[in-house]
């Protein structure tokens, strides 16, 4: 079982051997009863610590740039109860609507795996914690169709980006939501 967990801010995903990690490749709405509707992106990620695994599932919310921890109830687990916990993961992040992808990690360089983690809105640090979620509290899924928003390998793409402004060269920094936006409007042509 996945359950909210309001202690967990940061996962330090790059100071841990990363098992395998699976992202939604659309963006949802999805309320929790601290938050209004807000569009989200999940993450599913399992960590390998020597014989063991731990599994999170991760919530982060665009508009407000807040993160929501799920970790799973039975961590640290063995090896022959893996399957079972990424077949609960892909039913709790299917079941609110998202469309999973899988990050090919042991096709990765370290570097290319630190580029694709420093990517990721939801591994940044933040200066506000996550919203204040109790621990069992569920998210729910509100209709409406999936969006592309270019994560998937091949589609188009938009530069990942830290903060808003001009980089070297000129070049026009663009902030997370001007991104979804980006990526958006990318998707519908």
């Amino acid at each position: 079982m996945f359950t909210a967990d309001p202690n967990i801010t940061d996962l330090h995903i790059g100071e841990k051997s990363l098992y395998k990690v699976m992202f939604s490749i659309d963006i949802h709405q999805v309320a929790t009863p601290e938050l209004s509707v807000e569009d989200a992106r999940c993450y599913v990620i399992f960590f390998q610590d020597g014989n063991d695994y731990s599994a999170y599932l991760g919530l982060y919310f665009l508009n407000t740039g807040r993160a929501i921890y799920y970790p799973y109830s039975a961590n640290p687990f063995h090896p022959g109860v893996l399957p079972a916990v990424e077949e609960e993961a892909h039913g709790f992040i299917e079941d609110m609507g998202f469309m999973l992808d899988e990050l090919n990690i042991a096709g990765l360089s370290a570097e290319e795996k630190n580029r694709w983690i420093d990517e990721q809105d939801i591994f940044a640090v933040r200066k506000h914690p996550s919203p204040a979620a109790s621990p069992g509290t569920s998210v729910s899924h509100q209709d409406q169709s999936p969006d592309r928003t270019g994560m998937v390998e091949g589609g188009p793409s938009v530069p990942p980006v830290h903060q808003a402004g001009q980089g070297p060269g000129g070049a026009t920094f663009l902030s997370g939501r001007e991104r979804e936006a980006i990526a958006r409007l990318m998707a519908s042509f």
